[in-house]
């Protein structure tokens, strides 16, 4: 499945916006490619000095409905963002990331992760994630 793309106008320093280029004629790269990796490692470390923990891939790996939210959120968000952000809402709504069960994976969580990522997404993205996780935190869900 292919990611929805939002198009935007940021407004740059004229020398940064120089360095910008110059770095991505450098690098072979496009300045989207550069902006949107420079974005994704800033809201990565800002989610993991926000709830103050470390969290990783072994945290996720075991708790498997920690799992399938994470590959949810992997829809529109790198692994370890989703990672992250999710630890971070888990803190958020009392719990951790590695006994997040479906008792505690509430519509208040689930609404909290989609406020997250919905800038992130389509419309349709989104309500297919809200429905997958609905699903997860019923008896019913895997």
């Amino acid at each position: 499945m292919g990611r929805s793309v939002k198009k935007t106008t940021i407004d740059l320093d004229l020398a940064l916006f120089r360095r910008l280029k110059q770095y991505a004629l450098d690098t072979d790269r496009t300045i989207r490619e550069i902006v949107t990796e420079a974005l994704q490692e800033k809201l990565a470390r800002e989610a993991q000095s926000t709830d103050g923990t470390q969290t990783s891939t072994r945290d996720v790996n075991s708790n498997p409905l920690a799992q399938r939210v994470v590959q949810e959120m992997e829809r529109v968000i790198p692994h370890d963002v989703a990672v992250r952000m999710l630890s971070q809402k888990c803190v958020k709504h009392g719990t951790f990331l590695e006994t997040l069960n479906r008792r505690q994976l509430t519509r208040e969580l689930i609404d909290d992760i989609l406020n997250s990522v919905q800038y992130m997404a389509d419309e349709r993205q989104i309500a297919i994630m809200r429905d997958n996780l609905i699903k997860l935190s019923s008896e019913g869900g895997a």
